[in-house]
């Protein structure tokens, strides 16, 4: 399979989930930041959370939010709250290497 399939495919599975979801699962996968409570349960494997709080665009969808998480999260961001926790922890860590990054080039300019 190319690239350009793949990313048909991506595009494809993305079309099939709520734009709300959408959105928050990008924000989580590309950032860590913590998404609603229906998507945190997709993410820890939590089945009944998820059912409970999906809405009904949601709860058609639960099969093809699966599929996108596990065809293109990462695999150490879902699966469990460890790893769900553990992946926020680890890319807010990584916000904040990158701020500082930032501001020492920031400072590199101005001298």
């Amino acid at each position: 399979m190319t690239m350009e399939d793949k990313n048909h495919v991506k595009d494809l599975m993305e079309s099939r989930i709520p734009s709300q979801i959408r959105e928050g699962l990008k924000r989580y996968i590309e950032h860590g930041i913590r998404p609603g409570h229906f998507l945190q349960s997709v993410l820890t494997n939590d089945l009944f959370g998820a059912c409970r709080r999906a809405d009904p665009q949601c709860a058609i969808a639960i099969f093809d939010i699966v599929m996108y998480v596990s065809s293109f999260a990462p695999m150490d961001s879902y699966g469990s709250i460890e790893e769900f926790e553990g992946y926020i922890d680890r890319m807010q860590e990584r916000r904040k290497r990158i701020r500082e990054r930032n501001e020492i080039d920031k400072v590199k300019e101005i001298s």
